[in-house]
């Protein structure tokens, strides 16, 4: 059965295929997100937390980094979720990850528990990014702490292929669903203000465009479409004939994924306190 998170404005699943979904998205930035991490300053004995750890895709490469005098604790508005990452972390001999379950739209953190607070996708599907950035900066971090987000802005996403206009359609689609929810899937180009609007200190930023090729797009692109077309439907943001042939594009992809692609923006935003 098909487990929704319990906050309304994540539109995403956190079923087993939800799952894969971000099994492929870490398989596609788990170069350039460990790159940055280390750029960022995490290092061996920090305490990090994880904003928005989903399956733990990233949660084990943290605890990896920090080492068993380190800690990572791992937040996250679903259980079913949270139980993948313990898991996850238990069949790889990982002892040193806690997690919390926690509505990140309201969660009002500990003082001064974290040395590096890290969060990728997880910004642009709640309500009050600002607040949050605010709370892990007044509260969270301690004295030199740092946070790294990484966040997308799908306007800026672009498609290759005989389908890109219809992929295009979706894509307004999905942002305009985004809006209805009150949250901002374009955040990814706000986050370096929005962090200095916070007073994080010496905030760097790097844009890195991935690519998604082939049958890596075509899977992730039909978990997504089967995920939101119901609220896409029932938020007046795509009609069931745009559904219906969304589907049958991506049954005639699944059948032929070459010469198809995404080409996204991923805004990397690290700051100190």
């Amino acid at each position: 059965m098909k487990t929704k998170n319990t906050v309304s404005t994540y539109a995403l699943t956190t079923d087993e295929q939800g799952s894969k979904a971000l099994d492929i998205q870490q398989n596609i930035l788990a170069d350039a997100t460990y790159k940055q991490i280390i750029k960022a300053g995490l290092s061996s004995g920090m305490h990090a937390w994880e904003y928005g750890c989903g399956n733990g895709a990233i949660t084990c490469t943290l605890s990896e980094i920090v080492g068993p005098t380190g800690s990572v604790t791992a937040v996250d508005q679903s259980k079913e979720q949270l139980d993948r990452v313990l898991s996850t972390a238990t069949n790889k001999g990982l002892s040193n990850v806690i997690t919390r379950q926690e509505n990140l739209d309201t969660f009002v953190p500990p003082i001064h528990k974290a040395d590096f607070v890290f969060g990728r996708y997880i910004l642009m599907h709640l309500q009050n990014p600002k607040n949050i950035l605010e709370n892990i900066h007044a509260r969270l971090l301690k004295p030199n702490g740092i946070a790294l987000f990484g966040e997308p802005s799908w306007d800026k996403t672009y498609f290759e292929g005989e389908n890109e206009d219809d992929l295009l359609r979706f894509r307004e689609a999905v942002i305009q669903l985004g809006q209805t929810k009150g949250v901002d899937y374009n955040f990814g180009e706000k986050l370096r203000s929005a962090m200095l609007a916070q007073n994080f200190k010496v905030v760097q930023e790097e844009n890195v465009t991935f690519s998604c090729f082939g049958k890596n797009f075509v899977d992730l692109w039909s978990i997504r479409l089967k995920e939101l077309s119901p609220e896409l439907i029932d938020k007046k943001c795509a009609s069931t004939q745009d559904v219906d042939r969304w589907f049958s594009i991506a049954e005639k992809l699944n059948k032929n994924p070459a010469n198809t692609a995404m080409h996204a923006p991923m805004y990397y935003v690290s700051g100190m306190v």
